[in-house]
């Protein structure tokens, strides 16, 4: 009976080392519960505790964003509105940067399925989505919600608190055929 007994609490001790071991893992993974500095983003939007959205970063914000434990940075803007220096930035503090461009016509499908693939990925969060102001972060979002299943309402609520505009709300309602 004691020979179980010790038995018996090995295992559990086992148990809950594991469980242990496997809280540090996720909570190293989520990015740490801190109040980010918004000087250094252009408005800064925390979807949830592995999602933000922002218009333009600042290098400080950068910086910030690896220390509290970002993984990805997806950059909406065109090439033409100087990319380059942040995806040099971004590559040196050792995160991983991707550029989807989205001008002022629709994004072709590739691209929508690129974002999308990278959202859907455990590897890539915690993640930063932005563009110069916030309307193109936006409206991708709310892109990806429609598609993901979500409440059209609710999803181009949160486009336009990210900072979609109505030229885009339009775009996305038309592109779904949703009727006021």
């Amino acid at each position: 009976m004691n020979k179980h007994r010790l038995v018996f609490g090995g295992f559990v001790m086992g148990l809950i080392s594991l469980l242990v071991q496997s809280v540090a893992v996720v909570a190293d993974q989520a990015p740490k519960e801190t109040a980010i500095d918004e000087t250094n983003f252009k408005n800064f939007h925390a979807l949830s505790p592995l999602i933000s959205t922002a218009g333009l970063v600042e290098s400080a914000g950068l910086a910030e964003l690896k220390s509290l434990g970002y993984r990805y940075v997806i950059d909406l803007r065109l090439p033409e509105e100087g990319i380059e220096e942040e995806r040099a930035e971004v590559k040196k503090l050792g995160m991983t940067y991707v550029n989807i461009p989205v001008g002022k016509i629709w994004p072709e499908d590739a691209l929508l399925e690129q974002f999308a693939s990278i959202l859907n990925s455990k590897e890539s969060k915690p993640i930063l989505i932005h563009c110069a102001s916030g309307n193109r972060a936006g409206m991708i979002w709310s892109y990806y919600q429609i598609t993901s299943g979500t409440n059209v309402d609710r999803a181009l609520s949160e486009g336009r608190k990210i900072g979609m505009k109505p030229r885009w709300e339009a775009a996305l309602r038309n592109r779904f055929s949703i009727v006021d």
